[in-house]
């Protein structure tokens, strides 16, 4: 049970965590539509990396799909000694 409530809570975590880098970087993603571009980003946040990659493509259809893609990995930091 413990397992499963920890798939939960850190799927919660990976929303919370697009939703804000959605929101930070929207802007900068629609001014290169158009273009198909990758760019791979580590943002420091308190007590975690998140290693970000922004996939940017063309939309298919501007008011279904924003043509932003995102994919995340968040790595917890270990203090040495």
């Amino acid at each position: 049970m413990g397992a499963v409530t920890g798939v939960i809570v850190m799927s919660g975590i990976a929303v919370a965590l697009q939703r804000l880098v959605d929101l930070r970087l929207g802007d900068d993603a629609a001014a290169v539509i158009g273009s198909r571009q990758a760019q791979i980003e580590n943002v420091f946040y308190p007590g975690f990396t998140l290693s970000r990659t922004k996939i940017l493509m063309a939309p298919v259809d501007a008011g279904i799909d924003d043509g932003h893609q995102y994919a995340f990995a968040a790595h917890s930091k270990t203090l040495a000694g």
